[in-house]
């Protein structure tokens, strides 16, 4: 008995565990159904999303199509894992993968055009593209639910051996079997029977499927959640109720059918029907049906396992749509796309963009490969890159393609990996990018010309930033002009290098941006990296970059010019000046010769002591009248020179001992003369004034003692040089330099010291005349004079004068005046000044002289056609109408032996212009004195030998005192 018990009891663990491992299979493979629909639908899903995005651009959709091929790839891997263990559904796996990743490269490739070219494209595509992903799906669903039905029908057998092992052991065995059968129950979640544990099975709220049981005669006897999820009946309003209630009333016939093959044992699958829901909407539905067994073996119903195919369908429906619409659009896409086999390259299908821009008809096109519209050079090339093969959306890039006329474009091809009628192919688009190349080349060159203006620019160019002025590029100039490297200003703003002197001129550049006054001329000072100021002019345009506004802005350093315009200034107000002292020199001259000669007349009748006294400081201030006169007069550069060749060393030796008188006791002369110097051109009466001026004028900066130098070299400057006015003249000179160690001078000073009466003494201690006759001089002399001072630091002087070309003279022998002689002889007066002519004529007549006179030039032309007889012709150079040299021409028409003393007050410049100043002259300056006077008649009546002893030199002198 027992061993009967333990023999029923093993077969009913046997028939049990075969139990468990057929319900494990049932619910594999209702995780494969569940894992198939997830795919279908991210897939609806995808296809749905790339056409709104297409078709209306909404970037939601976009996103919504990333995320669903991202998790479609994820699903479809899980899902080729699920069916690992069955051959056909593993390859179906694997074809269902590759389907699928050629309809996404095909969106891919949409939606990237759509990107790129801001309208719709989409490639013509065969139709069995997504009728590969849908059958493939259908298939793999059908098997799952074969394998479904078989496993339930499996399970029904086996539990069916299980019972009647059961009741073969005895009520033992009974016992033992129902506690076990029990207890596995409980770990059961469905089991494909009648019993009851095939009806929790069949119901079990897990299943996202309608699952029901209908007897022979189409009566509900079971009804899972699923099933009233979907037609919206409870399992209390359908249990008992026929199946035919969810039919329409031309469905009914289908249900008698679909029981008439399941009393015949057979299955029936993927059967496609509509039934109506209990809200009355009809429900597109997919059946599979499987015979359900009584406990005898018997078929005694059908489990049903119904499947919603509404979103499948409208899915299908849309990606026949897309494809249709992607097939319109490849044939009308504006730009060229093509089909070519993987391997050879060959053209599978063209759209008639390409026949239209290539020239090749469809049938040429189709003859044809990629290679025959390449370049030769380019073949080996492209034939290396397809070597490889090509897995999903490749680079884009550019190739030159040849049409069939032969001439080239650039093309800018993107190729993507597919399936074309069941072969390896390749989708490329082409976009003609030829004109684009050459606006980018174009624009490099442009960029490179820029550039090379930006950077060899001589003025300095900017890129800053508008609202902080942070500088993004500069030139060498630029930095050059303020001292800084490129890594010190690339990155700082114009406030972190303190660079405005004066932050509002910036304000007005950037105010006359915003006005649209892009030529306004903002004129500002910069601030060095030392701290150095430079004058500048900035000249500044709007510009933007990568959507940043910034400010191109010029600098032109006019620092130098400033200063030269200074000077031109300075030298114009000097020059003006100037003209005013010759012209008030000139009739000054007269006044002082007609008072100085009146006074020489009433000398000479006067015997008072008393008198005379009074009378010798009448001619004393004549004397410095006439002394300030010629101040005036060299500071005017005006006076009338007689240069020669001399040494400066030996002028200042020749001053020495005056000199020291000069200074006093309290200072030390220090002369540092060079022992070979080289002679200079100048007139030694002017050069000697401008010695003592610039040693009186040091000596008077030391109230309380201290040192004066007095240095002599040679030198020779360059165009370089700065000598606080106009450029020089290159070349060697010789330099004269007067240092003290006094009290110096500010830059507001020195900037006034040549001006004429200009003096820093107290009141009646300087006429202002010294230093200006100093600068008058030398510039007369064709030379430059250089100053520098500090407070508290003393001054120096450095006048250089240019070399002259030969030796110096030997220094003139004192020649003792020869005394004043009564003459005899006619003389021709013309002075258009009536006081000066009288005085002259009294001199002359007083002297023994016969004296014609005339007021100007025509007057005297008339005297002398009267048929005197005329020795010396004595003319003023400048008068009304005709001057003093173009009188002497037309006298000696008229009295070729006449000889010819010319007198004036006016400058050389004048008389220069009036020919007066050649060689064999004779000259007398004004003011002159009786002795001068005579001494020019009688050196004319002399002759030849008078004239050449005269040499062209001026004869007048100032009055003693």
């Amino acid at each position: 008995m027992a061993a009967l018990i333990l023999c029923g009891a093993g077969f009913c663990f046997h028939s049990l565990s075969r139990l468990i491992q057929n319900h494990r299979q049932v619910a594999h493979t209702l995780d494969v159904l569940n894992q198939l629909q997830a795919t279908r639908t991210l897939l609806n899903n995808a296809g749905a999303a790339a056409d709104l995005y297409i078709l209306a651009g909404r970037q939601t959709s976009l996103a919504e199509f990333r995320a669903a091929t991202s998790q479609a790839s994820l699903d479809l891997t899980r899902l080729q894992n699920l069916v690992s263990d069955s051959p056909r559904q593993r390859e179906r796996a694997q074809r269902l993968k590759t389907s699928a990743g050629e309809m996404i490269a095909i969106l891919e490739v949409e939606v990237a055009a759509r990107e790129q070219a801001a309208t719709a494209p989409a490639p013509g595509l065969p139709q069995n593209s997504a009728d590969s992903v849908g059958t493939l799906l259908n298939e793999m669903n059908l098997e799952e639910q074969r394998l479904l039905g078989e496993g339930w029908d499996q399970s029904n057998r086996e539990a069916h051996t299980a019972r009647l092992g059961i009741v073969s052991a005895g009520v033992l065995d009974l016992l033992i079997v129902c506690i076990f059968t029990y207890v596995v129950a409980a770990q059961l979640d469905r089991r494909p029977s009648l019993t009851t544990e095939l009806k929790l099975a069949a119901v079990a709220d897990s299943a996202d499927e309608a699952i029901f049981v209908v007897d022979l005669q189409g009566i509900v006897t079971s009804w899972n959640h699923g099933a009233e999820r979907m037609y919206g009946y409870s399992a209390k309003e359908m249990i008992g109720r026929p199946d035919a209630s969810l039919c329409r009333p031309s469905d009914v016939d289908e249900l008698d059918a679909l029981l008439t093959t399941i009393k015949q044992g057979k299955r029936v699958q993927r059967y496609e029907t509509v039934r109506v829901t209990k809200d009355g909407n009809l429900l597109p539905v997919a059946w599979n049906a499987w015979p359900a067994y009584s406990p005898q073996g018997k078929v005694a119903g059908a489990c049903i396992m119904s499947r919603d195919i509404a979103a499948q369908k409208q899915a299908e429906q849309a990606l026949r749509r897309s494809e249709e619409q992607y097939r319109v659009l490849f044939t009308s896409n504006p730009q060229p796309m093509w089909v070519a086999e993987a391997t050879s390259l060959k053209f599978l299908a063209v759209n008639d963009a390409a026949i239209r821009q290539y020239g090749y008809s469809r049938d040429e096109f189709l003859a044809i490969s990629i290679l025959d519209i390449l370049p030769k050079e380019a073949v080996p090339g492209v034939l290396r890159e397809h070597a490889s093969p090509l897995n999903g959306l490749s680079s884009t890039r550019v190739f030159q393609h040849r049409k069939k006329d032969g001439s080239t474009i650039d093309a800018e091809v993107t190729r993507h990996s597919l399936s074309f009628q069941g072969q390896a192919a390749i989708l490329m688009l082409a976009v003609d990018v030829t004109e684009r190349r050459l606006s980018e080349v174009r624009l490099q060159s442009s960029e490179q010309k820029f550039a090379k203006a930006f950077h060899s620019s001589p003025l300095g160019v900017t890129i800053t930033t508008r609202t902080e002025g942070r500088y993004l590029d500069a030139n060498e100039t630029f930095l050059k002009m303020l001292g800084y490297t490129r890594e010190q200003v690339i990155g700082k703003t114009v406030f972190d290098l303190k660079l405005w002197a004066n932050r509002d001129d910036r304000e007005r550049m950037l105010y006359a941006i915003d006005r649209g006054d892009h030529s306004t001329l903002v004129e500002s000072v910069f601030t060095t990296r030392s701290g150095d100021s430079r004058s500048v002019q900035v000249f500044a345009e709007p510009l933007e970059l990568d959507g940043v506004h910034c400010v191109l802005a010029v600098t032109h350093d006019v620092t130098e010019r400033r200063h030269l315009e200074n000077q031109l200034r300075q030298a114009q107000k000097m020059e003006a000046v100037g003209r005013l002292a010759g012209g008030v020199a000139h009739d000054f001259n007269n006044m002082l010769g007609v008072i100085g000669g009146y006074t020489e007349l009433i000398r000479s009748r006067i015997l008072d002591d008393v008198a005379q006294r009074h009378i010798d400081e009448i001619s004393k201030a004549v004397g410095r009248a006439a002394s300030l006169t010629r101040q005036l007069l060299a500071f005017s550069r005006k006076q009338v020179l007689q240069p020669r060749v001399l040494d400066i060393n030996e002028r200042i030796r020749e001053l020495g001992k005056m000199l020291l008188r000069l200074i006093g006791d309290d200072i030390e002369l220090i002369v540092r003369a060079q022992d070979i110097l080289t002679p200079v051109e100048a007139d030694p009466g002017q050069i000697d004034q401008v010695i003592l001026n610039l040693v009186v004028n040091a000596r008077d900066a030391m109230p309380k003692g201290g040192k004066l130098i007095v240095e002599t070299g040679n030198v020779r400057l360059d165009s370089n040089a700065d000598f606080q006015q106009e450029s020089i003249t290159p070349g060697l000179y010789v330099m004269l330099a007067v240092s003290d160690t006094g009290c110096g001078m500010d830059p507001e000073t020195l900037s006034h010291i040549f001006e004429p009466f200009f003096t820093t003494k107290e009141q009646g201690k300087g006429t202002g005349l010294g230093l200006s006759t100093v600068h008058g001089i030398v510039n007369q002399s064709d030379g430059y004079i250089w100053v520098a001072s500090q407070p508290g630091n003393g001054s120096t002087f450095k006048v250089y004068l240019p070399v002259a070309g030969q030796a110096a003279a030997a220094p003139e022998q004192t020649v003792r005046p020869r005394p004043i002689a009564r003459g005899s002889g006619t003389i021709l007066l013309v002075e258009d000044e009536e006081p000066m002519r009288k005085l002259t004529m009294h001199l002359l007549e007083e002297q023994g002289y016969v004296v014609l006179e005339a007021c100007d030039g025509e007057a005297a032309i008339d005297v002398a056609k009267r048929g005197h007889e005329i020795h010396v012709l004595l003319t003023d150079v400048v008068m009304p109408r005709l001057s003093g040299p173009g009188l002497a021409d037309r006298i000696r028409g008229i009295h070729p032996k006449i000889g010819v003393v010319y007198m004036s007050g006016y400058t050389d410049e004048l008389l220069a212009h009036h020919g007066a100043l050649g060689n064999g002259t004779l000259f007398l300056e004004k003011p002159f004195t009786r002795e001068s006077l005579i001494q020019a008649v009688q050196n004319s009546l002399a002759g030849p030998r008078g004239s050449q002893a005269a040499g062209g030199k001026a004869l007048g002198a100032t009055h003693a005192g």
